[in-house]
């Protein structure tokens, strides 16, 4: 047979896919989608691991600049022990006609502030978490010092772990 004859001959027999060919592409196909799969997937996971550590560094830094603030328009900061009730700290700031109360619980891992008028006052007020809530994922929370103190707070969401500490000298100190 020449190649004309070839060629006419397919042609003629051009009825539609074979059963290979159709496997065929649908094996590319499954290919395909598997890789845009993948793709997808990692771009979510990398893109919600940005956002939480995005978060903790906002949460961190919020934190950290309101408590600063705080400290450093104190004229004391006393550290109860033991803790009333589910906290494990509770910090009285006292500042010129107001108080304080920073409560941290360390099993819903979340910091609130109470303000009141004085510290019986915010010693003895109950905490909400709509009202009184600081900040989430605190994980650990200490203030140490006098006349100059240190805040630490560490954060953590998922795998991410966030640690901000800052120095506050008490402008108010007696």
């Amino acid at each position: 047979m020449s190649d004309g004859v070839i060629w006419l001959h397919l042609r003629k027999n051009d009825k539609g896919m074979t059963l290979i060919e159709l496997i065929i592409s649908m094996a590319i196909s499954a290919i395909i989608l598997s890789l845009i799969i993948i793709i997808i997937s990692s771009a979510s996971r990398i893109f919600r691991r940005t956002n939480d550590e995005v978060n903790l560094q906002l949460e961190a830094q919020t934190t950290i600049n309101q408590l600063s603030n705080l400290s450093m328009e104190a004229s004391k900061i006393v550290h109860i022990d033991p803790p009333p009730s589910s906290f494990e700290e509770k910090y009285i700031i006292t500042c010129v006609g107001k108080s304080y109360a920073v409560l941290f619980s360390k099993t819903e891992k979340k910091l609130y502030l109470m303000k009141g008028i004085n510290d019986s006052d915010v010693i003895t007020k109950t905490y909400t978490d709509a009202g009184n809530l600081m900040a989430e994922y605190v994980d650990i929370f200490t203030i140490t010092g006098v006349k100059k103190v240190t805040i630490n707070i560490t954060f953590v969401l998922g795998d991410d772990t966030y640690s901000v500490s800052k120095k506050v000298n008490l402008r108010n100190k007696n």
